[in-house]
């Protein structure tokens, strides 16, 4: 889809480090634990001298998912062949070897099926979705 440099833009600059600290009781005190972390900028520059496999093509982003999620919703809704569909659940769905037959019901309790090739749920990472999708329910 070729959004990662729309989703730098909108994240944290990339030459900000993405270090963690740990603080007890007051933000005034020294932190209990300082983890360094490379900023964006410096993770590409090692990535440019390093060509074995070991780095990612592409970095972690720090971004809000208040921010995030408007930008992958106009993606996706403007991308050709792909439907967004919200306020409605997959109840179930079976896969061949030409795509996925979706059930999905709609928060007015209708029931209808759709063909797919292919079948992304962006429902949460509380929602597990339907058993066949080989994911456990939080315990």
């Amino acid at each position: 889809m070729g959004i990662a440099d729309r989703v730098r833009a909108a994240g944290l600059p990339s030459d900000v480090p993405m270090d963690v600290f740990i603080c007890a009781d007051s933000l005034t005190r020294p932190p209990l634990v300082h983890h360094r972390y490379p900023s964006v900028s410096e993770l590409k520059a090692i990535g440019q001298l390093v060509n074995d496999g070991s780095m990612p093509l592409e970095p972690p982003q720090l971004i809000s998912q208040y921010t995030l999620e408007p930008l992958l919703r106009q993606v996706a809704e403007t991308t050709p062949g792909v439907t967004v569909q919200f306020g409605c659940e997959l109840t179930d769905f079976t896969q061949d070897d030409d795509g996925v037959t979706a059930q999905l019901r709609a928060a007015d309790g209708q029931d209808r099926t759709v063909r797919a090739r292919y079948l992304v749920g962006c429902d949460g990472a509380s929602k597990h979705g339907p058993p066949q999708a080989g994911h456990r329910a939080p315990r």
